[in-house]
């Protein structure tokens, strides 16, 4: 139940899925004289200053465009996330970073996230669309297994990103979700090993 955390100045170490499941909280505030950690912008997470990495987030957060990776576990079980923006500083997501968050509908993954983590968005069960950026090399195994919804699925690199294995997706994702890619990339989808198990890939003028 808990719905706000302030952490002080002398804080300078914290776990892996430190707020895990802490799906109410709703603020995160860093004491400005901490050098380890700040809140940056008013985004509600916890950041890693020298290495700009969010560590932990929250249904409020707002991931600023100085972040650089997003840690693992950094959104693990926050039902309160509906819709997250990665912006295009953002150049890789962690393991289980949106894992179970079960009421995330909509993701857009700016054009610098090169390397999205293992189960990345595993559970989402309420996403119904996602885009990845154009810089998206690397997708891990089971990243959108369990998305029962999505149904739209948009990928701006003109090279099929290297997907870990089919189980990348969901099985019914190949058969109900629609895949849209650079119309001058259709063959290169279609004979892909995996982001060819789609029936319907749409060329698209994105």
């Amino acid at each position: 139940n808990l719905t706000s955390v302030t952490i002080g100045n002398s804080v300078n170490s914290i776990g892996n899925e430190a707020f895990m499941r802490c799906s109410k909280l709703n603020k995160i505030v860093i004491n400005s004289e901490n050098t380890t950690f700040d809140s940056r912008d008013n985004s509600n997470a916890i950041i890693e200053t020298k290495t700009n990495t969010l560590i932990a987030g929250c249904k409020n957060t707002i991931i600023p465009n100085s972040i650089t990776s997003i840690e693992d576990d950094a959104f693990n079980g926050c039902y309160g996330l509906t819709s997250v923006t990665i912006p295009n500083s953002v150049t890789s997501i962690g393991h289980k970073a949106f894992y179970d968050c079960s009421n995330l509908t909509s993701v857009t993954i700016g054009n610098s996230v090169t390397f999205i983590g293992n189960k990345a968005f595993r559970n989402c069960s309420s996403l119904t669309s996602v885009t990845i950026g154009n810089s998206v090399t690397s997708i891990g195994d089971e990243v959108f297994k369990y998305c029962f919804k999505l149904n739209k699925i948009i990928s701006l690199n003109p090279t099929p990103p290297l997907c870990e294995s089919e189980a990348t997706f969901y099985i019914d994702n190949y058969t109900k979700a629609t895949l849209y890619v650079p119309k001058d990339s259709y063959t290169k989808y279609f004979i892909d090993g995996v982001w060819g198990k789609f029936t319907n890939i749409v060329k698209s003028e994105l």
